[in-house]
């Protein structure tokens, strides 16, 4: 006997498709994929139509904050908040994502989310599943929605603490290349398992190549806090363009990159090489208005977030809208623009043998979507996290 069964939409595994598909799940996992025979019992059945999506649940590994919580206000109700109203977007699974504020402000952070990823996971809600570290080890020329004053010199034995203080679970690191030290740093951590990001900073393209030959296999929200493109002065971002084994976030809102950009970097990285972000922040999920973020009082509005100067800092976008964006502006198909939001990140921050694929035995981390790609049903673990009454 399952717990629970679901029948009838599109099945999205990692290189195949089910049509009119039967997936069944129990103890929180999934036990039963493909066209099954009538006799499986379920304690509960759930049958959707033949031209909706049943697909991985989507993991966001660049999040700040939303519904009023930040994850360096260092609250557990704050991530408790953020955990519970994820799922609206089909979001399973996230990393508590931190900024360059005070040493006090980023080790309260840290204790806090690996507090709760430990003893408050237990909940129907988005699993977190460490932390992602933005900042401080970057360049004040590219700070922008960071805080310069708080910028710190590349240190691996305060990083140790950190890392102490966070329980392990810090799994991604932003540094600036350009930064005296940072390469060393960027050593270390791949050595130790950490993802080393390049990001918020001013490289130019030998920069970056010695990035990635440091170990840089990752680029955050890619080109914005960068060195601007130029022809006869490639900048660093070039070199992670080139490069084929770095991955790339990019945020899909139609404010932080035009849509020629995106299908430019489809193009040239392809669907395994990019990472669909938020890089949201407190005000996502609620009113326009005046809000806090990174130390700064930014404004919200339009769907959008600034800061006094009109910079862009964060944004108030939906991993879900991300998807749909994205096969509006570029000729990724379905199946490639998944892969952004659930089987790359879970691969870069390595949990793909329990997350990001519809495959037996692992979580049953679900979305269901409708034949407009509107989430309509998410299971974390097995359980229902959310459903759309309308």
């Amino acid at each position: 006997m399952y717990d629970l069964i679901i029948k009838g939409p599109k099945i999205y595994q990692e290189n195949a498709v089910i049509a009119d598909g039967t997936l069944a799940i129990a103890d929180g996992k999934i036990k039963l994929v493909g066209c099954v025979d009538e006799s499986i019992a379920a304690a509960k059945t759930l049958t959707f139509p033949a031209n909706w999506h049943l697909i991985p649940g989507m993991i966001d590994i660049h999040i700040h904050g939303g519904y009023g919580c930040d994850v360096m206000d260092g609250e557990l109700i704050g991530l408790e908040k953020i955990s519970k109203n994820l799922p609206a977007e089909g979001v399973t699974s996230f990393l508590a994502t931190t900024m360059t504020m005070g040493k006090e402000k980023i080790e309260k952070a840290l204790i806090t989310a690996a507090n709760y990823k430990n003893a408050r996971n237990s909940s129907v809600a988005s699993e977190l599943l460490g932390v992602n570290l933005e900042g401080p080890f970057i360049a004040p020329k590219k700070a922008c929605a960071q805080e310069p004053k708080n910028i710190l010199t590349p240190s691996i034995a305060l990083f140790e603490h950190w890392q102490n203080l966070a329980k392990n679970s810090i799994k991604i690191v932003t540094l600036a290349p350009e930064i005296d030290g940072n390469l060393e740093m960027a050593r270390y951590l791949t050595r130790h398992g950490v993802v080393v990001s390049f990001g918020h900073s001013d490289a130019d393209y030998e920069c970056g190549r010695a990035a990635i030959k440091a170990g840089y296999s990752h680029v955050t929200h890619l080109f914005n806090a960068m060195r601007n493109f130029h022809h006869r002065e490639p900048n660093a971002v070039t070199a992670f363009l080139l490069d084929k084994n770095s991955s790339v976030e990019v945020i899909v809102d139609g404010i932080h990159l035009h849509p020629a950009i995106l299908q430019l970097v489809f193009t040239l990285k392809g669907a395994d090489n990019i990472v669909l972000i938020s890089d949201a922040m407190r005000a996502k999920g609620i009113r326009d208005g005046i809000y806090e973020f990174g130390g700064h009082q930014v404004t919200a509005k339009d769907g959008q977030v600034r800061l006094a100067d009109g910079a862009l800092a964060g944004s108030i976008l939906q991993l879900d809208a991300a998807v749909r964006n994205m096969l509006n502006y570029t000729s990724c198909s379905f199946a490639e623009v998944l892969k952004m939001v659930t089987s790359n990140p879970a691969k870069k921050i390595g949990v793909f043998e329990r997350k990001g694929s519809i495959a037996l035995n692992k979580d049953a981390d679900l979305v269901i979507l409708n034949e407009k790609y509107k989430v309509m049903l998410t299971l974390c673990k097995g359980r229902i996290a959310y459903e759309r009454r309308t």
